[in-house]
């Protein structure tokens, strides 16, 4: 994912226009929601797992509670660590159940929700799904503090998911993002506004990941989870009060239900008919490698989220303070090595997007490889140094799917349902990702190589490689036109 623009980035996405012959509109923007939800995000994410360990060594595994309070810490001894290898199989099923649960209705609703929003526009997407994550972060809030009275059993923290699953999750939410951001955005400065959002969002993250254990180690879990809610229900009071909606009132279907015409099947006809439609040129080709790409940089993701913290722990006995420390670093390289791209292999250099989407995912790739590899904790901050442009490849792929549209279509009208499709397809990576990660972490933890699903990214993004390869061969056949320089010039 990609940086700002420095002076530039932080003027409003909002000049610009919807359609060339009209005037622009002036719209608010969703930096702060992104920077909010995100922070949020990450401020419980690894809390949360080591919520769940403690919760499972006292409720399922029925040890003491001075016994599963030392797990986490600093304590290496043998007894600790022979304890941490019997709580954290049955751990990796809990988490593994809960990512399916907040993957299987948002892949469902993709399917519906791009060729709905771009009827009824990209706002109730955006508010619903914060609205979910809301709900599920105060759900959590509620579960630590009666866990700190009673023994809870952990399988409740799956069931706080519901809400987050059900009105979108983070699929939902990033389709209304980018539909929004395509909508006020042209060609020429595309890749640089959702460049901006990117920044936005790993800023969210590293003030999550910079400050979760700080707050973790001066609270308790209760309060990491309602600072949690708060941030999330100021972006979604924000987004109600000042976000505009981004489709034109003329384009609204006002007479027709919003809950009525969401499961229409005709929505989902037409967004596949969009998907396989035939297409001048190689456009057809471009776009489906372009979402299979960024499909399988999911399948990662996903994979590697749920057990890269167990791996770390075992690997190298890290604590909540060391991998939070670890985190914020990668960030904070993410968002360094955005600007070299923007400023630097952008601005002068003249690269397109394409050829930045594959430095990126070649970016990727190694850090698999030195993340397998590593023996020595100082590795992985040397995979960070090496592989500073992994965070461009998400808004250069998604401003290569736009812009590829607007070359073969002249209605204007089908970025949802191809951002739809996209997220959908995401959607589903975390049913394959997460059962096959966590079932090869498990196999080899006591093999003396625990790293090894880092080789199953290594092995993808290899693949992933080759197609970002074939789009800009493609793009070299035919286009007349190249993607234009998206940095503006001061």
């Amino acid at each position: 994912m990609s940086e700002p623009s420095a002076s530039s980035s932080v003027e409003t996405l909002a000049t610009a226009s919807l359609d060339g012959d009209q005037p622009s509109r002036r719209f608010f923007t969703l930096e702060p929601v992104v920077l909010l939800l995100f922070f949020a995000y990450n401020l419980g994410a690894t809390v949360f797992v080591d919520q769940i360990i403690f919760q499972v060594c006292v409720s399922e595994l029925k040890y003491n509670f001075s016994d599963c309070v030392v797990l986490g810490t600093n304590n290496e001894s043998e007894a600790v660590q022979d304890l941490e290898k019997r709580v954290q199989p049955y751990v990796t099923d809990l988490i593994m159940t809960k990512s399916l649960v907040e993957a299987l209705v948002p892949a469902f609703l993709s399917l519906f929700i791009g060729p709905w929003s771009d009827i009824f526009g990209r706002k109730p997407i955006i508010t619903a799904s914060l609205l979910g994550f809301f709900l599920t972060y105060l759900l959590i809030c509620i579960l630590c503090a009666f866990s700190d009275v009673y023994i809870i059993n952990p399988w409740y923290y799956v069931l706080a998911s519901i809400p987050v699953a059900t009105l979108g999750g983070v699929c939902t939410m990033i389709t209304g993002i980018y539909c929004y951001i395509a909508d006020i955005t042209t060609e020429k400065n595309r890749a640089v506004k959702m460049g901006v959002v990117e920044a936005a969002l790993f800023v969210g993250l590293l003030l999550g990941s910079g400050l979760s254990s700080y707050i973790y180690a001066l609270t308790n879990t209760t309060t990491v989870f309602g600072i949690a809610a708060g941030a999330v229900l100021i972006a979604f009071l924000y987004t109600i009060f000042f976000i505009e909606e981004s489709k034109q009132m003329s384009e609204l279907d006002s007479r027709a239900s919003m809950f009525r015409e969401l499961f229409r099947l005709e929505l989902v006809r037409d967004m596949f008919a969009v998907c396989f439609k035939r297409r001048p040129n190689h456009d057809r080709a471009i776009i489906w490698m372009v979402m299979i790409s960024l499909g399988f940089s999911i399948f990662i993701m996903e994979g590697n989220q749920q057990v890269f913290f167990l791996f770390v722990r075992d690997k190298f006995a890290w604590d909540v303070r060391k991998y939070t420390i670890y985190a914020t670093t990668n960030t904070v390289s993410l968002i360094f090595g955005n600007l070299i791209a923007m400023y630097g292999l952008k601005k002068f250099f003249k690269l397109s997007e394409t050829t930045l989407a594959i430095i990126a995912f070649s970016s990727c790739f190694l850090d698999s490889i030195i993340s397998a590899v590593a023996f020595i904790s100082w590795h992985l901050y040397l995979g960070i140094g090496l592989t500073l442009l992994k965070g461009l490849v998400s808004p250069m792929c998604r401003s290569i799917l736009a812009t590829t549209s607007e070359h073969s279509n002249t209605s204007g009208n089908e970025i949802g349902k191809l951002y739809s499709f996209t997220t959908s397809l995401e959607s589903l990576m975390p049913m394959a990702a997460v059962p096959l990660y966590t079932q090869v972490y498990k196999a080899t933890l006591e093999s003396g190589f625990p790293g090894a699903f880092n080789v199953i990214s290594a092995v993808i993004y290899a693949g992933i490689i080759v197609c970002m390869v074939l789009v800009s061969v493609f793009q070299r056949f035919y286009h007349p036109i190249s993607y234009s320089n998206v940095i503006v010039n001061s």
